[in-house]
């Protein structure tokens, strides 16, 4: 019974692991600014592509969930309509800017 469900452990973290291969995360807060707009944007040679856009809840906080493109390093720009915070995403990282 225990060799099962370590079994069954083992694959659902291999399961995972394979789907988040080629994932990042983008999180965080803006102190005193809720339902602020956020943009996500992948920088590409000669143009910038919108991925993904949330609103701040009311304590500030946001997330995104990117997939890469080919499992490879990424430029993205994380955007307000004020602010540009340029990033570098890899395979399985989870970025907090705070």
């Amino acid at each position: 019974m225990k060799r099962g469900i370590l079994f069954i452990s083992i694959v659902f973290a291999g399961t995972f692991a394979a789907c988040s291969r080629n994932e990042a995360k983008v999180s965080g807060r803006l102190v005193g600014r809720d339902s602020v707009k956020l943009y996500l944007e992948q920088i590409s040679p000669g143009r910038q592509v919108l991925i993904d856009s949330t609103i701040t809840d009311d304590k500030g906080s946001y997330a995104f969930r990117v997939k890469l493109p080919q499992g490879q390093a990424t430029i993205y720009n994380l955007r307000t309509n004020d602010e540009i915070v340029p990033l570098l995403l890899s395979a399985g990282e989870h970025v907090k800017i705070q």
